[in-house]
């Protein structure tokens, strides 16, 4: 079962298994929550995101989400670069933890790792 984990209250983090899933990586969610109520609508467009942005040839789709998700042209050209408008959730098997900033304990705040969790433990189900 994989943890989802606050990097700044998880000492330890950074061992085997453990996943940067932030802004500064590729399995971050690129749409900005400029405040608390924001919340549940990044972690709505980061699910649909994930969704396209996890199958094969859906460039032109994810570009035209993260549009409407906000970004501007170039931070959608940045994000298409770090992702190369594809994820392999297969790169992250073995992930014990996923590491974000805003998850606070299991009953925290909604973090979009929740679903990358779902996600990859989905595909480990399909695996098996």
């Amino acid at each position: 079962m994989i943890e989802v984990v606050n990097m700044i209250h998880t000492r330890d983090f950074g061992k085997p298994g453990d996943f940067v899933c932030d802004r500064t990586t590729k399995w971050g969610n690129p749409f900005i929550m400029y405040e608390q109520h924001m919340r549940n609508r990044v972690c709505d467009l980061y699910e649909d995101y994930l969704d396209a942005i996890t199958e094969l040839g859906n460039e032109t789709m994810v570009r035209n989400m993260l549009k409407i998700g906000g970004l501007t042209p170039t931070q959608v050209d940045i994000w298409m670069e770090r992702t190369g408008g594809y994820l392999d959730i297969s790169e992250l098997k073995g992930a014990v933890r996923l590491g974000c900033w805003c998850k606070n304990g299991e009953d925290g705040p909604r973090c979009h790792c929740d679903y990358l969790k779902k996600k990859i433990e989905g595909q480990s189900d399909l695996n098996v």
